[in-house]
């Protein structure tokens, strides 16, 4: 029997040892590791068929913590700076750190057990058992608690191996959440604190986006993404393919971000997700503002209400409604800084002026003689009506401006006519 209890806790400890032999189960999926599991042989004798189904099933959970194990040193390893490029682009990931950290302290219990168990087998005077005579039973009952806990995680991890792209970044958040559902108390408990051990990097890239309007994401990961060259391009020329001379920064409000669905977090609603993008977005153009009074205001605001998504952030569960609120609250003092910067500082009431005034053809009286003008200047250059230059036409425009009611109008030199020719 001292033979068999120091076997059993070596295979608790995820060693196979004499007794148990290693085996693998059957997996269709070849790009996932095979579980191992742990049994002791049919032909191994003094064993009621009792003893051997007990073993068996302590031989299992000591199979499913090598899995966990393995798994753990794999993805850290994966994480390390002296990783190859490969393998830290198929396996690196802050919130896969953040789930491996909090699968080890889930173990650390188990851990200590086995310590435990090893130290009142070798003991003789231990009023709870009889030295190395101790029953199976007595393991049995101790790590009995470890069975159910054990199969969801070994079910996760192996789903997180077999689908490494469905379950990376937010989306492993999504996966906790909805397992954290289950009416049985242990693994409600258990994926409650594996969600807050990775909600944790979801609050640090939520505070660089929403204070400083910057993305924290290495491994793209956050359901914020900063668009592509390609994709500024497309809406480039979605936005004025007339116009040669344009410039992102003037449409960096609808090209520089967007969100990406598939990353946004299921407990998290779309128009909590639109107002994050909306604040940082804010914030950064804030920043970019010429006044530093407005770029001070903007981080106190945001700064007095980000300190209530940090306490969140301490939460063992996540609180949607107060989450929820903090945002809106941050959206709206933000909101009346950027109106500041937008409205007040950069003359949006100007611009708008000048559109009705220009474009919808508000000021009548210069554009009746500036047809008049253009009538003639087209009738003077008869047959050589491809001679006139966009000077020409932008130099007759400010003319006619002098003479009209739009002579003290600062906008008309930020007008500019450009000539299509067309090929």
């Amino acid at each position: 029997m001292s033979l068999i209890l120091h076997e059993v806790l070596l295979a608790l400890s995820g060693h196979a040892g004499e007794v148990f032999s290693e085996g693998s189960l059957s997996n269709q999926n070849q790009s996932v590791a095979n579980l191992l599991d742990f049994t002791v042989p049919s032909d191994f004798p003094f064993l009621h068929p009792s003893e051997r189904n007990r073993l068996n099933i302590l031989g299992h959970l000591g199979a499913q913590y090598k899995y966990l194990s393995r798994f753990i040193s794999l993805k850290r390893l994966y994480n390390s700076p002296l990783a190859t490029p490969k393998k830290r682009s198929s396996g690196a990931g802050l919130y896969i750190r953040a789930f491996c950290g909090a699968i080890d302290r889930e173990l650390v219990e188990y851990r200590s057990l086995i310590v435990k168990c090893e130290r009142k087998v070798l003991s003789t005077l231990d009023l709870d058992l009889d030295g190395q005579r101790s029953p199976i039973s007595y393991l049995l009952l101790v790590f009995g608690k470890f069975q159910i806990p054990f199969k969801e995680l070994v079910d996760l991890v192996q789903k997180i191996e077999e689908y490494p792209e469905s379950y990376s970044g937010t989306q492993l958040l999504s996966e906790l959440h909805r397992r954290s559902k289950s009416g049985m108390p242990q693994v409600h408990e258990i994926m409650i604190r594996l969600m807050h051990a990775c909600n944790v990097v979801l609050y640090k890239q939520l505070v660089a986006w929403l204070m400083y309007g910057t993305l924290f994401d290495p491994f793209k990961e956050f359901f914020i993404v900063e668009m592509g060259s390609a994709e500024k391009v497309d809406a480039k020329n979605q936005t004025d393919d007339d116009t040669e001379s344009f410039t992102l920064e003037k449409a960096k409000w609808h090209t520089a971000f967007k969100i990406d669905e598939k990353f946004v977090p299921s407990f998290i609603t779309a128009a909590v997700t639109k107002d994050m993008l909306f604040i940082g977005k804010a914030v950064q153009t804030i920043r970019q503002s010429s006044k530093e009074k407005e770029t001070s205001m903007a981080k106190s605001c945001v700064e007095k209400y980000l300190s209530e998504v940090v306490q969140l952030s301490n939460c063992l569960i996540f609180k949607n409604a107060e989450f929820d609120y903090s945002i809106s609250r941050i959206k709206r003092g933000v909101g009346w800084l950027l109106w500041d910067v937008v409205v007040v500082e950069q003359g949006f009431t100007r611009h708008l002026k000048a559109f009705k005034d220009y474009f919808l053809l508000g000021k009548g009286d210069f554009y009746l003689i500036f047809l008049d003008e253009c009538d003639s200047m087209k009738t003077k250059a008869g047959e050589r009506l491809a001679l006139i230059t966009e000077y020409d036409i932008n130099a007759l425009f400010r003319r006619v401006a002098r003479n009209t009611s739009a002579k003290n109008d600062q906008s008309v030199d930020e007008f500019k006519f450009r000539i299509s020719r067309s090929k």
